[in-house]
């Protein structure tokens, strides 16, 4: 695909733009919208959410001297215009979210404009207010969604810029979305300038975000003028048909969680279900038109939800809480203070755990069992089919007890759909031990080994409870060689407790050579699940290679 041409003449940065009339700029816009709308991409929805701020894009670096002038997108989901117009346009074509191409979200390492990576939400303007506060420029300015302005992160930071009279411009794009639509008090009330007035900042009003010659003279005004303050702008979601998609069709984890929990809701009611802002990623949409009094969504307030659900629990109701294992790290002190230290029986349905594929590094769910595994009182399952993950949900619906699920993000490579088989022990000297839906492709591994005839036991784990069982933990000590499979880091993961377990075990006694098959130490970038997998040597052919080099040797 061609680069992003407007009238004969290639768009590289922001420069090519700032010299064109403003009367062409509604030109511009078109053609822009008609030019990211065709970009191949497995997320749909994050170039409708760029498509519907395509004129505040244009304007913002049509008046600023972006990246000198400081320009930071909350989130980055509405980023692809922004990308087109510093010269990625033609590489988003060929490689956006793909392994070694363009990343969804902002990222230095691609462009001067992207000042952070970013990925989570609600973080733009305290990350303005830092960049003012290190040399004063009076062109720093955050874009935060309506969405992400219920994060408690941004109320933090407008809080501490209105009190130091921070010189910084907030633009509110108010499309009435966050990823479902919005909810809370200021999305329902809609007092944002009450809200606004009441931390110090100067409300400079509203205006049509869609309509770029009626927006530029407004922003151009709140650019120019001096401390703290905000402009609002209405902003609506263009969306795409028939695009171009690349988005892995088969969901089957999904429709289990689905099934389970409407099971458990039709089967026990006093059980709730929170969500902050991802009960559509989960699958559960329609669950909670069912059960609108007890599927939640509480915004993109991750603190605030385990809060509530603790909240619940000692009024003596069942929590299941579902949140995307990224998401979880905004929340691990209410899950040990609120949760875990009171006792609390409540379901953690961590979603999106290892990694993620094309969302890369901001959202690859690998710190979560670390942080899990240490709290005392956890149970933390990791199922590796649908059966296994509707029994450990029906199972802590009868008997609730504080317990965290932990579930990958559907793709290709994994059949969620095929039982892996728990234990497969021949008496060989050597076993491959592999950890929750990891399995699927230790399993392959194991049956091509096992055809080359070497000698090798399996066995495949899905629950901390691995190591009440000391019969298998002691047969596990008298291996040769123990292969242990795990798509985690290898700090904090099941693999090192196991390590640790059998030298402590052994007592001076012969150890089995442990060989580690885990992630390596460092952010892992976006890709296919595939493609991520091979680059880590997480795939069956990986797993099949190390522990022929091994073998052999």
């Amino acid at each position: 695909m061609k680069p992003f041409v407007f009238q004969g003449k290639e768009i590289k940065s922001p420069n090519d733009i700032r010299h064109l009339p403003t009367g062409e700029l509604p030109e511009l816009c078109k053609e822009l919208r008609a030019y990211v709308a065709q970009i191949p991409t497995d997320k749909k929805a994050h170039l409708e959410s760029s498509l519907g701020v395509t004129e505040l894009t244009v304007a913002l670096h049509y008046l600023l001297d972006t990246p000198s002038d400081r320009l930071i997108w909350d989130v980055g989901h509405q980023m692809a215009v922004h990308k087109v117009l510093t010269g990625r346009g033609a590489a988003m074509y060929q490689s956006l979210r793909r392994h070694d191409g363009i990343s969804g979200f902002p990222s230095p390492a691609e462009s001067p404009y992207d000042l952070f990576f970013t990925g989570h939400s609600s973080t733009s303007i305290s990350m303005a207010l830092g960049l003012w506060f290190a040399d004063k420029n009076p062109k720093t300015v955050a874009v935060i969604g309506d969405g992400a302005l219920t994060g408690g992160q941004s109320f933090e930071a407008l809080n501490i810029a209105g009190e130091w009279n921070a010189d910084i411009l907030v633009i509110l794009n108010d499309n009435g979305l966050s990823i479902d639509p919005n909810v809370g008090a200021l999305s329902t009330f809609g007092k944002y300038q009450d809200y606004f007035e009441a931390l110090n900042f100067s409300y400079l009003g509203e205006v049509d975000g869609n309509n770029i010659l009626e927006l530029l003279p407004k922003l151009k005004k709140a650019i120019q003028v001096s401390g703290p303050r905000v402009l609002r702008v209405f902003t609506h979601i263009q969306r795409i048909e028939n695009s171009v998609s690349t988005a892995n069709p088969l969901q089957p984890i999904r429709t289990s969680l689905r099934k389970a929990v409407e099971y458990c809701l039709q089967k026990h009611s006093d059980l709730y279900v929170l969500s902050p802002a991802m009960l559509a990623g989960a699958g559960l949409k329609e669950v909670r038109e069912k059960y609108p009094e007890r599927v939640l969504d509480t915004g993109i307030t991750e603190q605030a939800c385990v809060g509530i659900a603790s909240g619940l629990a000692k009024g003596g109701k069942k929590v299941i809480v579902h949140i995307y294992s990224t998401f979880l790290q905004r929340a691990v002190d209410q899950l040990i203070h609120d949760v875990a230290l009171q006792g609390f029986p409540v379901m953690f349905v961590v979603d999106r755990a290892g990694l993620v594929g094309e969302d890369g590094p901001t959202h690859h769910g690998v710190f979560d069992f670390q942080i899990l595994s240490t709290i005392p009182g956890v149970k933390v399952y990791f199922p590796d089919s649908t059966h296994c993950l509707e029994k450990d949900i029906q199972n802590w619906a009868n008997a609730p007890h504080l317990a965290a699920l932990r579930i990958p993000r559907d793709s290709a490579v994994i059949n969620f759909d095929n039982d892996i088989p728990d234990l497969l022990w021949k008496d060989a000297p050597n076993t491959l031990l592999a950890v929750g839906t990891l399995s699927h492709q230790a399993f392959k591994a194991f049956k091509r080994l096992v055809e080359k005839g070497l000698p090798l036991n399996f066995v495949s784990v899905h629950s901390l409870d691995a190591f009440e069982n000391t019969t298998l933990l002691d047969k596990l000590g008298e291996q040769k060689r123990l292969f242990i499979a795990e798509e985690n880091y290898f700090s904090g993961s099941l693999a090192e407790k196991l390590s640790a377990y059998i030298a402590l075990k052994a007592h001076g006694e012969r150890l089995p050579k442990i060989v580690l098959i885990t992630l390596p130490h460092s952010f892992i970038t976006h890709g296919t699940p595939e493609e991520l997998l091979h680059l880590t040597g997480l795939s069956s052919e990986g797993i099949f290679n190390t522990i022929i080099q091994n073998l052999e040797n």
